[in-house]
């Protein structure tokens, strides 16, 4: 159990059990700001430990005795303490346990690559739920989503980007017992199905060599019309392994990008949309620069992946991205990772961390690269902080792989290309004609395809002096290339198709008084 260890409180540590804190409802503990402390009396003589704030208020004493039906002695906590406790009973803090307690996370399932998704009768929720999860691995799924309707359930995978519907024995009949089991399983609280809750799952997985590894789910619950919908985020530390030089870029991009990361001091963003692939990105940028010569520390919601030899840190419901920063600042660290800018205070710190000689990483949700630096402004950093302190912005997608086992030549429909101004009709179009490797799909794997726009002295005058989306075209003379500039090089070398070009990679500003007439 978690054992808090603070100055200015009556005791030198105490323990917490969620199930005796929750006798007590949130609402009535945040109100008078009290909190239930270790297990529940079982002896008659035992009296109820109750951490208080005012333990003058004998009034709420009384109260509390009244709500459990059990004598109470008191004890004086301060204000943090009690918030870290109600945090932990009501989970406001995804992670708050690493670092309330030096113990493991306990695995909560075991996983075997031979089970199946099966339809016999009578399943326990429990076998449904096992066989989901194990399947969705072996597929190599990062996210389930389960959602109900009124007269269907809806079982998904999402399989190199892309939502995949899977058969499955879950019905409207059952799928409230099998989404009740993970609750269990991510000690959720399962008599509420009104509010959203988040949680962690930790499985081991036995592979076909017998070999195991650990597996993380981040579940997301969410009440609906039709009962509770789910949805789970695998985190396999397997995916882990790759290398910067190893996500796509060409070797004068990464040659470039590696100058970057040598900068004693600077602003790194990671732009792009959600399912991008800039965490994957941010982490092998860590891996690839970490060393016992350099201090690192990350600030990330949630962590991910633990990475060797980095100390990373989980935000909270009393610490944010910005309280994380302004405190790493303390530290005296080389570089700086932060998990996302998403407001003005976590942006304008990242920026201030930047100018104090500190090599800062983040990531930004934007079109583009050069959007991305309007994007900052717009969160409220100044134009000149700004252009002094960004070394650079690198702007990314995702996009499918044509598999290997099935590529063949083929021809795009006229339609497809008419979408894509510019494009080369002359190039070699291949694709996957689907096979048992890449099941049916055509495709197996992901590619990244990046935009680099590194900041130089005109750069820099340009966005200070307020010409916001001038950075690219500052830089088009000096070799910038956009994402579909690069597209189109992927879809020539074979590596991905003209229809993933027009899933994933937006059409360059230089294209957009075309669209209208092509959409006519």
């Amino acid at each position: 159990m978690p054992t808090f260890r603070r100055d200015f409180s009556d005791q030198a540590d105490f323990t917490l059990h969620r199930d005796f804190m929750r006798t007590l409802d949130e609402e009535f503990c945040r109100k008078h700001q009290v909190v239930l402390l270790g297990k529940k009396p079982v002896g008659k003589k035992d009296k109820a430990t109750l951490g208080m704030l005012d333990t003058a208020d004998t009034a709420i004493i009384q109260e509390v005795e009244k709500l459990t039906g059990l004598p109470v002695k008191h004890t004086q906590l301060n204000s943090y303490e009690i918030d870290q406790a109600l945090a932990f009973a009501y989970k406001e803090g995804e992670l708050l346990q690493a670092t309330m307690t030096p113990n493991p996370v306990k695995e909560r399932i075991t996983l075997r690559h031979d089970q199946e998704i099966l339809f016999a009768r009578d399943q326990k929720p429990a076998e449904i739920c096992s066989q989901i999860l194990a399947v969705a691995i072996k597929q190599r799924a990062s996210d389930i989503h389960i959602e109900v309707f009124s007269n269907d359930v809806s079982l998904r995978l999402r399989i190199d980007g892309v939502l995949h519907k899977i058969a499955s024995p879950m019905t409207p009949d059952n799928i409230q017992a099998v989404i009740q089991h993970m609750k269990v399983l991510a000690e959720l609280n399962i008599a509420d199905r009104r509010l959203p809750q988040d949680g962690h799952i930790v499985s081991r997985f036995t592979s076909p060599d017998g070999s195991s590894r650990r597996i993380d789910f981040r579940i997301s619950v969410l009440p609906g019309n039709h009962g509770e919908d789910c949805v789970l985020r695998i985190l396999d530390e397997t995916c882990l392994n790759i290398k910067l030089e190893g996500l796509g870029m060409s070797s004068s991009k990464f040659a470039l990008f590696q100058a970057m990361l040598h900068e004693p001091g600077g602003l790194i963003l990671v732009a792009g949309p959600t399912s991008s692939g800039k965490t994957t990105t941010i982490y092998a940028v860590i891996e690839h620069i970490k060393s016992d010569a350099k201090k690192i520390l990350t600030v990330e919601d949630p962590i991910e992946y633990e990475i060797s030899k980095v100390n990373q840190k989980q935000i909270n419901a009393v610490m944010s991205f910005a309280d994380y920063t302004r405190a790493f600042m303390r530290q005296n660290p080389d570089v700086v990772m932060i998990g996302e800018v998403r407001d003005e205070e976590t942006a304008v710190m990242a920026v201030r961390a930047a100018q104090m000689g500190h090599l800062v990483l983040t990531t930004l949700h934007s079109r583009d690269a050069a959007s991305a630096v309007a994007r900052m402004l717009s969160l409220g950093v100044e134009r000149n902080i700004l252009a002094a302190g960004l070394i650079g912005v690198l702007s990314q997608r995702l996009v499918r792989r044509v598999c290997i086992g099935c590529i063949d030549e083929y021809k795009p429909e006229p339609a497809i290309l008419d979408l894509l101004p510019g494009f080369p009709r002359d190039i070699r179009f291949r694709h996957g004609k689907g096979c048992e490797l890449c099941a049916g799909s055509g495709y197996r794997g992901l590619n990244g395809i990046f935009e680099l726009l590194r900041f130089d002295a005109e750069m820099r005058r340009a966005v200070a002096n307020g010409e916001t989306g001038s950075a690219a075209t500052v830089a088009l003379p000096h070799g910038f290339k956009c994402l579909y500039d690069y597209a189109i090089e992927k879809v020539a070398q074979g590596i991905t198709t003209v229809e993933e070009v027009v899933r994933t990679i937006p059409v360059p500003a230089r294209f957009d008084n075309i669209i209208p007439r092509i959409n006519d």
